[in-house]
């Protein structure tokens, strides 16, 4: 037996197999155990750390999360928590989605008056009770009565590990409990029972039994679906109290306050850093936390944990607890008053990205998120606003040409995906603040990959995805010459700070692309090329076996990928003279996206543990 002696009193011994990390600071976190480790859809997960996230709210005393497998196939996370009288599970459950990955949250919380404890007064997780039996009818309850409003119900209930007879007609399926991997199988389930090619986006069109039925009823009938459509046009209408030119243009313009949105997400923690490494500015971000300590806390952790921390960023990082979503972001009258006579510019880069959710879903954060940013650079002083939009908003497919960046797509040439049309709408409505007199720059960017000298990269796009999923399959499809346009994070950082300090270039767009793109052929080559073995197979048949892999990471995918190969569009080319102009006398140049930035990328991936040895 080993024996472990200290002088100091206060001195924590940690056990093997405790998790923990360390903080900015210096200070330790400890997070759990290792055995509370579990892989769900191909992600590993501390079951640790999604209990820390959930203590952390303030109306929850204890909590618990386990893995379960009520249905064969159906790994779930869910969360047993013991909370005061003002606990609100609804809450709770939003609190979560904002602090965690989607993959972490938990799909059920089940409130408890107490845990279950074990005689040695440990908890007991084989006696915490299957989610069916905590869920009761509430007062509103509405039993489903058509033949196809039953027949949903009963899928949700199967889907949900739910009692059918708990349902109510108008129960949401994310609500529930549903998230992206179950919606997918949900679809399928629909497919089968009602013999009709719906598409999971029908899923987040009408998430209620009641809806969902008459529209699949309807569809039956007239044998087409009507998906959800809306008025993006009109959509697109800047408040008419919104205006620039009524604010105080102040005498000089430095950049000694800035306000960043979406500092916490990937292409925002770089734009953070850089702000911070190439200017003196001090940097006020808007963070979803409880109070300004955790506010400042998460965005150290973030600096941290993609290696770009600094020791003199600290003082230099304001944290303000708002929300994007909520008008005015949720600040107090004299909060906002603040901001709006302190701040010198604005850098929103904040958005939720979701490629599958609806327009309405998404249209808070960053439809009127992106109104009330320009609001707060019209009131008192005025502040350019440099805005990160994407290059999805010029999907067309009317072009045989190169889109130059003073284009603009017409609405109803885009996708129907609720994250490009809730980017155009908000794009729109930056350009009519422009007209007002508003200094403006946009900015699209192409698919961000990871940083091209360390390969720090964000584990829940599309590529890290495909990467990983492919080499879980051992295959990849043949996709007919379809290429990726990738540019690396630090450059899009670099280059948004770059072209945002000239103001000779306010007022335009800019194309943050690759002007050359990557067949996904050449890609899992180079993955091949790295000690993967990987055969390319028939589309179709790839798609098939995904299909049966629940577990992997490009399961929530499928949408992204249509049942016939011809309906696979290729990417469109895209001009960018503004960017090699404004970039000219810089020094910054786009990494050549080759085989040795790939090695970089999945050396990243296997010390981090997203892919296994």
């Amino acid at each position: 037996m080993w024996e472990y002696v200290t002088d100091n009193p206060s001195a924590r011994l940690y056990k093997t197999g405790d998790l923990a990390r360390y903080l900015p600071d210096g200070t330790i976190e400890f997070l759990g155990r290792i055995d509370h480790q579990v892989k769900i859809r191909g992600f590993r997960i501390e079951l640790g750390e999604i209990e820390s996230v959930l203590s952390d709210y303030q109306h929850v005393q204890e909590c618990v999360v386990i893995c379960r497998e009520d249905t064969p196939g159906n790994k779930r996370l869910v969360a047993y928590v013991v909370g005061d009288d003002d606990l609100d599970i609804s809450a709770l459950k939003e609190y979560a989605r904002q602090h965690l990955p989607d993959y972490m949250v938990p799909s059920v919380v089940v409130p408890l008056t107490s845990l279950p404890l074990s005689p040695s007064g440990k908890i007991d997780r084989k006696a915490l009770p299957a989610p069916s039996a905590a869920f009761s009818q509430s007062s509103d309850f509405v039993a489903p009565k058509t033949e196809s409003q039953i027949r949903i119900a009963s899928l949700f209930a199967e889907i949900l590990s739910l009692h059918p007879q708990s349902i109510s007609l108008d129960d949401s399926f994310f609500e529930l409990g549903g998230h992206s991997l179950l919606a997918t199988q949900l679809m399928f389930r629909i497919r089968e029972a009602f013999e009709i090619n719906l598409s999971l986006r029908a899923l987040f069109d009408y998430p209620s039994v009641s809806d969902l039925a008459s529209a699949i009823d309807q569809a039956l009938v007239t044998g087409d679906y009507q998906s959800q459509t809306w008025d993006l046009e009109a959509e697109a209408a800047l408040d008419p109290d919104i205006q620039p030119l009524t604010a105080i243009a102040p005498i000089v313009s430095p950049m000694e306050r800035i306000f960043l949105t979406g500092a916490t997400g990937f292409l925002g923690i770089h734009l953070l850093s850089e702000i911070l490494t190439t200017t003196d500015a001090i940097v006020y971000c808007l963070v979803r936390a409880d109070n300004r300590d955790a506010g400042k806390e998460r965005l150290l952790s973030k600096l941290e944990a993609t290696g770009l921390w600094s020791e003199n960023f600290t003082s230099r990082i304001i944290p303000i607890i708002g929300d994007l979503g909520s008008s005015r972001f949720g600040l107090s009258a004299t909060e906002y008053n603040n901001l709006c006579q302190e701040i010198d510019v604005v850098y929103h880069a904040g958005a939720y990205v979701n490629h599958v959710w609806s327009y309405p879903i998404l249209k808070d954060a960053n439809v009127l998120g992106t109104q009330d940013v320009l609001r707060l650079a019209s009131l008192g002083k005025l502040k350019p606003v440099h805005y990160v939009s994407t290059i999805s908003v010029l999907s067309t497919s009317q072009t045989d040409q190169p889109i130059l960046e003073s284009a603009t797509a017409n609405y109803y040439d885009l996708p129907k995906v609720g994250y490009v049309q809730t980017k155009w709408v908000a794009e729109q409505l930056v350009w009519e603040a422009a007209k007002r007199g508003l200094p403006i720059t946009i900015y699209r960017p192409s698919r961000i990959s990871g940083h091209s000298q360390t390969g720090v990269s964000s584990f829940d796009d599309l590529l890290s995805r495909r990467v990983k999923g492919c080499i879980r399959l051992k295959c990849f499809p043949s996709w007919s010459g379809l290429a990726e346009n990738l540019v690396p994070v630090d450059y899009v950082s670099r280059a948004i700070v770059c072209l945002s300090q000239q103001k000779s270039l306010f007022g335009k767009a800019f194309h943050l692309i690759n002007p050359k793109s990557v067949h996904l052929r050449e890609i899992f080559d180079w993955v091949r090329s790295l000690g993967y073995s990987l055969q390319e197979i028939d589309y179709t048949h790839w798609r098939s076996k995904l299909i049966e892999d629940m577990e992997n990471p490009l399961y929530p995918y499928l949408p992204n990928f249509p049942e016939s190969p011809s309906n696979i569009t290729n990417l469109i080319e895209y001009d960018c003279r503004n960017v090699i102009d404004g970039l000219r006398e810089s020094g910054i140049q786009l990494p050549e996206v080759n085989q040795d930035l790939f090695k970089t990328y999945l050396c990243y991936f296997r010390e981090s543990g997203f892919l296994e040895d």
